[in-house]
């Protein structure tokens, strides 16, 4: 960067004018280094463009999201109800996005990927923006502060994850908010406080994390030395109710399950592990090694003791806490900067800090997306004035800016091939925490199902999941996918013709489900899973009762009734097979052999007029299908309808049905 670009010694001046920024515009070079920024950025997010969807919530929210499918005004207004919940959060405007590239794309994950890029980028330019009118137009401060956003490796998981969207959808409307609330606090324009109360509607709608924007702006107000008064206070008044409602519905949500119990970490491990967090983050921030899609919980040294890493943060940050404070009633004007820094990052991600113990992670990197603005916001302020003011050391200070940038822009090209595909992103967790002192069974099981029903390399998923065996897992998950994986060896062993062996291994297999089941006894998939195995094993009686079981879990699930509706027929019990099939046919009416099947059903129950109506449909919709006719023909024979029977008869041999020669020789004796 050279000093004319950079603008380092004020050639255009700007004020404050009763507290209100008036800022420079950007001049046309000004637009080279931002433009730079962007492709830079780019290139280092480029690899994300390769990858595909992963097992980590890409199926909750994208491949197995039946909200977005379709884009009726019903399943809009689904998507918009706050009864509806995708992975125990509610971001309607998150997922219309992807109801919206599902519609023109379906599940090609590069679309879904450059999306994400597309909106990264933009959010970089405008994290600029809004860096560049807080300091009162330092061209270098916003170029410093835009650029690590966007090319810091641990941004690399809210660009990169597909489900992650919802952090750069939330970020872009957040930020754009905060732009025009500068702009507000400029001009005192009532109009621009409208518009910044709408982005941020937006933004809440995108992601619940937003909720913290009128804390971020009571901070603006702070850095900008505007006076507390009763009309500062009102103007955030509509936006506090919104973060309030907004904040109330993601607790009763995320309460189902995403939340732990009071029960599963003490008052103490909570403050600790928020500390803990609090400086993690920093310290990644400055050095971004060692990344992990996943940071467990540790396991703990006993009920109450933890390592004593996680205790040694709390004494650092009250010490942090009471000296920015003493700092700040000593010298406010000098620490106004730090002040403002330190409070935005800490109120933007506060809620994520793990005080309140939310999902399985004790941290994750994409909670730093927003809150780093904070951090290198001070930072960049104060290289700036530095290079303004020093004679010494300004190129050297400028090329190692340049020199960390490019490390973390090759940092973050790297970091994003860790997404490929499930297999690499969960192998990278396993790799960063072997066991122990980790717990980190999701990314096993992760794994383990991806190589078991994705590659179908058994031997490398019986390893995952059997290292979670040996660790005394309680994860009824996991048994489960055992019991699916011998249940598949099983066949292969039936298809090689040694019965035995599959016997033997279809007992495993059943072994594994009941493990699982007296973990979870409420678990449906087991239930269906284990039917299945029997039914393999041609122990049909008892896949009824596990299909009867999970029905009592999920009365309404078609999916298990035309299961073991099949079952029935094939057992000849005509009765429950056609009760089935009732139901079946008075929710599905596209799918011909139900018909067929019930129509037989009732045959043998002696209901033959009803038979011939289910019949009749079936021959509507396969009009060449020969058994259908020569059941008809028999249903007519039973009524004592011998032209009927006979004419059926003749179009099922017509259509290469091989019928008796004693039941043609009967009903031609009878004409």
């Amino acid at each position: 960067m050279t000093k004319k670009n950079i603008n380092l010694k004020k050639s255009k001046k700007t004020s404050f004018n009763n507290n209100k920024i008036i800022s420079k515009n950007i001049t046309q070079s000004d637009w080279f280094w931002i433009i730079s920024i962007l492709i830079l950025t780019f290139i280092s997010f480029y690899p994300s463009l390769k990858c595909n969807f992963t097992s980590w919530d890409d199926p909750l929210y994208i491949t197995e999201n039946d909200l977005i499918k379709n884009l009726t005004f019903e399943n809009i207004k689904n998507i918009f109800s706050t009864k509806q919940s995708v992975a125990l959060n509610y971001h309607p405007f998150t997922v219309l996005s992807f109801a919206l590239e599902y519609h023109f794309s379906k599940l090609n994950p590069l679309h879904y990927h450059f999306l994400n890029l597309i909106i990264h980028l933009a959010n970089t330019f405008l994290v600029f923006i809004f860096i560049f009118r807080l300091s009162n137009g330092k061209l270098f401060v916003g170029l410093f502060v835009s650029v690590f956003f966007g090319i810091h490796p641990m941004h690399v998981e809210s660009v990169t994850w597909i489900s992650e969207r919802k952090d750069v959808l939330y970020t872009f409307f957040f930020i754009v908010s905060l732009i025009i609330y500068l702009k507000y606090t400029a001009t005192m324009k009532t109009k621009f406080l409208i518009i910044s109360f709408i982005f941020f509607i937006f933004s809440v709608l995108s992601k619940a994390m937003a909720v913290v924007l009128p804390l971020t702006m009571i901070l603006i107000d702070y850095y900008q030395t505007r006076k507390l008064t009763t009309k500062t206070i009102l103007e955030k008044i509509p936006f506090l109710i919104i973060s309030l409602l907004f904040g109330l519905l993601a607790i009763n949500i995320q309460s189902k399950e995403a939340i732990a119990s009071y029960e599963t970490f003490t008052l103490i491990q909570r403050i600790c592990f928020g500390f803990f967090g609090f400086f993690t983050y920093i310290w990644k921030m400055i050095l971004p090694i060692n990344l992990s899609s996943f940071y467990p919980y540790p396991i703990a040294e006993s009920k109450i003791a933890y390592p004593t890493i996680f205790y040694l943060p709390v004494l650092s940050g009250m010490l942090l806490f009471v000296f920015i404070v003493l700092l700040s009633i000593i010298k406010p004007a000098k620490m106004k900067l730090i002040t403002f820094g330190i409070g935005f990052y800490f109120v933007t991600i506060v809620f994520v800090l793990q005080f309140l113990s939310v999902g399985q992670v004790i941290m994750a990197d994409r909670y730093s997306y927003i809150p780093y603005i904070g951090l290198l916001f001070p930072l960049g302020i104060l290289l700036n004035n530095y290079i303004e003011k020093k004679i010494f050391y300004k190129k050297q200070i400028i090329l190692l800016t340049i020199g960390i940038v490019l490390i973390f822009s090759y940092l973050t090209h790297e970091r994003t091939k860790v997404w490929e595909n499930t297999e690499t992103l969960w192998t990278n967790v396993i790799n960063q925490y072997p066991y122990p002192p980790w717990t980190i069974e999701i990314a096993y099981v992760g794994r383990g199902k991806y190589y078991a029903e994705v590659k179908n390399e058994l031997e490398k998923a019986l390893r995952d999941f059997n290292t979670l065996v040996l660790m005394k897992t309680k994860n009824p998950s996991v048994y489960n996918n055992l019991g699916n994986i011998y249940g598949v060896k099983g066949q292969e062993f039936e298809r090689l013709g040694d019965t035995t062996k599959a016997k033997e291994i279809y007992n495993k297999s059943i072994e594994y489900y009941a493990k699982s089941l007296l973990i979870d006894s409420k678990a449906k998939n087991t239930y269906v899973n284990r039917a299945t195995a029997y039914i393999y094993m041609k122990n049909y009686e008892l896949a009824i009762a596990d299909f009867t079981m999970a029905l009592q879990l999920d009365p309404q699930n078609l999916n298990i009734i035309e299961k073991r509706a099949y079952i029935y027929y094939i057992l000849k019990r005509w009765k429950e097979a056609g009760n089935d099939y009732d139901i079946l046919i008075s929710n599905i009416s596209d799918k011909t052999y139900m018909f067929q099947y019930r129509g037989f059903s009732k045959m043998k129950l002696g209901m033959y007029k009803e038979a011939i109506i289910d019949f009749n449909i079936t021959i509507e919709k396969e009009p060449q299908n020969g058994a259908v006719y020569y059941y008809l023909s028999q249903c007519y024979n039973y009524l004592n309808d011998n032209s009927s029977a006979l004419y059926n008869l003749n179009k099922a041999i017509q259509f290469g049905y091989q019928v008796d020669s004693r039941y043609i020789n009967l009903l031609h004796d009878n004409s």
